[in-house]
């Protein structure tokens, strides 16, 4: 009579292991893609000092930043393993190398500077949301300073 409840208990289990998953199945969870982002930084004037680049998420909050160096009036970095959403880009040419956008009396850069999108900046650097950008798959942007 042993026979009897050690086949239902075989048949209980390959039912069970059937049934799809459990929450005793381990499911792979799903990575989350990260991609390349290519920042290009057009018409630096001179060769002199480097550009600071920073990238922001979508709350503004910085999450990474370079120090770059010129080359034929651009520079040019990739920021690895960004993740989808949205993205934003700052940056500056620092002439001086004292990693602080120089500025006259009046608070006007005496440096480039820049904005991801390109967006006009009348009376203080664009609203945030004028910078935003999609990342989806690897993306260049070109950023032309303003001096």
């Amino acid at each position: 009579m042993i026979l009897f409840p050690l086949i239902c208990f075989c048949s209980a289990v390959f039912a069970f292991a059937d049934s799809g998953p459990t929450a005793f199945s381990q499911e792979t969870p799903r990575q989350e893609q990260l991609f390349e982002l290519t920042v290009i930084a057009e018409g630096v004037r001179s060769e002199n000092g480097a550009v600071i680049m920073e990238l922001s998420n979508a709350e503004g909050e910085a999450v990474s930043g370079a120090k770059v160096s010129i080359r034929d009036g651009e520079s040019r970095w990739v920021f690895t393993e960004v993740p989808a959403g949205k993205w934003a880009v700052r940056l500056f040419h620092d002439e001086n190398n004292n990693e602080k956008l120089d500025t006259n009396f009046l608070g006007i850069p005496r440096e480039g500077y820049g904005f991801s999108n390109n967006p006009p900046a009348r009376f203080g650097p664009p609203p945030f949301n004028a910078r935003l950008f999609e990342v989806q798959a690897d993306t260049t942007i070109r950023i032309t300073l303003i001096y």
